[in-house]
């Protein structure tokens, strides 16, 4: 091969009878860790803490899906509907994330950090440092990502996610953060505005210590599972090439029950 053509990769290594992720042979990551626990190694190179792990495992359980009326759900029980396989149904239903939906994770990681640097670089509380920014996007029109829900008044995972991170050997800090922006910016608008999954995952994954660039990928592995099964399940129950209304579906799962460990 030509010198010019090389290159190398430190995430993972194959050859004969042999596969390496980060150096540690799969058979022994198999079993041993969960696959958010995986991913996290795969990812940092770090074998992850078992309450780093379980916080990575509740937010891909939370995230993975959210009913029936999401873009990224819609689009791919519409691609669905045609008949087209369902590799093209996932793909099309990941196209529809953006900075609107889903994909905020990152820009609210980005703030969140920048939020913690301000007030840490002028001496500022969280509080003061949150206004001004909030303050900040207002002038330029800009919205604050992870913050607001067009269902939730209260949003169910925020809490058992924050009281995960709170079980991990982490500051809090960037917790913080996201509670003073969102405060800041219910002052603002003058009624209370929740901090959704894209800023809950997102405070969460800054504790943990993930960059922002990896912030909107780690949801869309999350969604997968939910855009892959709710397309699937368009071509099982519907008739193809049906007009799909977003928000005109019942449901008729199982009735609210309680998790028990089987016997």
């Amino acid at each position: 091969m030509d010198k010019e053509s090389e290159w190398n990769t430190a995430l993972s290594h194959v050859e004969p009878n042999k596969i390496l992720i980060r150096g540690y042979p799969v058979e022994q990551v198999m079993g041993k860790l969960s696959f958010a626990g995986a991913v996290y190694l795969l990812w940092t190179g770090k074998v992850p803490a078992p309450p780093v792990e379980r916080l990575l495992n509740a937010i891909m359980i939370g995230s993975m899906d959210h009913g029936a009326s999401p873009p990224s759900v819609v689009v791919g029980r519409n691609v669905a509907s045609t008949g087209a396989p369902l590799n093209a149904c996932i793909a099309a239903g990941i196209l529809a994330f953006n900075k609107y939906h889903g994909a905020a994770v990152g820009d609210a990681m980005a703030m969140i950090y920048e939020v913690e640097k301000i007030a840490e670089k002028n001496k500022k509380s969280l509080d003061l440092a949150a206004k001004e920014y909030i303050e900040g996007l207002k002038v330029r029109g800009i919205r604050a990502s992870g913050l607001g829900h067009r269902l939730h008044s209260e949003d169910p995972r925020t809490k058992t996610l924050f009281n995960l991170a709170g079980q991990c050997e982490i500051s809090g800090r960037y917790i913080k953060v996201i509670e003073a922006l969102r405060d800041a910016l219910a002052k603002q608008l003058s009624r209370p505005v929740p901090i959704n999954i894209d800023g809950t995952m997102a405070a969460c994954l800054c504790e943990i210590g993930f960059p922002p660039d990896l912030g909107n990928p780690f949801f869309i592995i999350c969604r997968a599972a939910g855009v892959a099964i709710q397309s699937w399940e368009e071509q099982q129950r519907e008739k193809p090439m049906r007009k799909i209304a977003p928000s005109a579906f019942g449901y008729d799962g199982p009735p609210q029950r309680n998790l028990k460990p089987e016997t």
